[in-house]
């Protein structure tokens, strides 16, 4: 072989080498947290995707200056995405001062179901108008692609309930390379029959954020079965809502396999990462 084939020959193998090194690179594990915040009896829960923030949720307007607080101290600045699952006020009554707040955000996601009175008064469409941006409406089906291999895709709601807006809950699944999370928002057992009739095969999870913060009219034991979450978390605080939290419903979760836990019992909130198929709590 001649010096210059030789040479050739070298610089191929570095070449391949150096790819070889870049896919390895790009299989490293992906960082997903989930943080189910301590705001009250509401909602508020930051998912957190490699380099990429969602927040799910912004609780309720008097309890906002203690999500910015806990958004700050996770040094969360961007969020790629908002979703609003319903109008009630312990999950938008913050939107409109997170909106307000500095941090920078993308986009505004909401039901396309839902029973508000006035299309102005939605609190996604109030929060978008800050930011002079439009509210991206979804329905069952709809996927909303979140890089690096995740997809939230929505499951419910798939009628719309004029009596009872927690009926109307966005319902999403996260996918990633790293586990699965159910967000049921507060779903009660009409909604969680018509997902279940309509997609018993993207049920299970490796995590469940509990509907309608642990209450009784939500949650069934068979429900709890399908999922078979290895952790379920409870956003509530049972001093503002003595019935949240309800007994049957932990102890069915418990039943199912999952270790349960209550934003209550957390200062910041319950911070769990997925791993490798694996729920596990981030100690405080």
């Amino acid at each position: 072989m001649s010096n210059a084939k030789r040479t050739l020959t070298a610089l191929l193998a570095a070449l391949l080498l150096l790819s070889g090194c870049a896919v390895a690179g790009e299989t490293d594990s992906l960082n997903v947290e989930i943080v189910a915040f301590n705001v009250g009896k509401a909602d508020a829960i930051l998912v957190r995707l490699g380099e990429s923030d969602y927040l799910i949720d912004a609780g309720l307007k008097k309890q906002f200056d203690t999500l910015e607080s806990d958004l700050k101290a996770l040094n969360v600045t961007h969020l790629k995405g908002v979703f609003l699952t319903h109008t009630d006020k312990d999950h938008g009554g913050g939107m409109v001062k997170l909106a307000e707040s500095g941090v920078q955000i993308d986009a505004i996601y909401a039901a396309e179901m839902y029973y508000e009175k006035s299309y102005d008064k939605h609190q996604a469409v109030k929060a978008a108008d800050a930011l002079d941006m439009d509210v991206t409406w979804l329905r069952a089906g709809d996927v909303i692609d979140a890089g690096s291999g995740c997809a939230f895709e929505v499951l419910g709601p798939l009628s719309l309930d004029e009596q009872d807006e927690n009926n109307n809950s966005l319902v999403l699944r996260l996918t990633t390379s790293e586990g699965t999370a159910l967000l049921m928002g507060d779903a009660e057992l009409e909604e969680e029959a018509e997902i279940i009739a309509a997609s018993a095969d993207k049920v299970d999870a490796d995590y469940l954020k509990v509907a309608h913060h642990g209450r009784d009219d939500a949650t069934s034991a068979a429900f709890a079965r399908m999922v078979s979450p290895q952790i379920a978390v409870i956003s509530t605080d049972r001093t503002d809502e003595p019935r949240s939290a309800a007994t049957s419903v932990i102890a069915s979760l418990e039943d199912a396999g999952a270790a349960v836990y209550i934003t209550e019992h957390f200062e910041l909130g319950v911070r769990v990462r997925l791993t490798d198929g694996k729920a596990e709590l981030i100690a405080e």
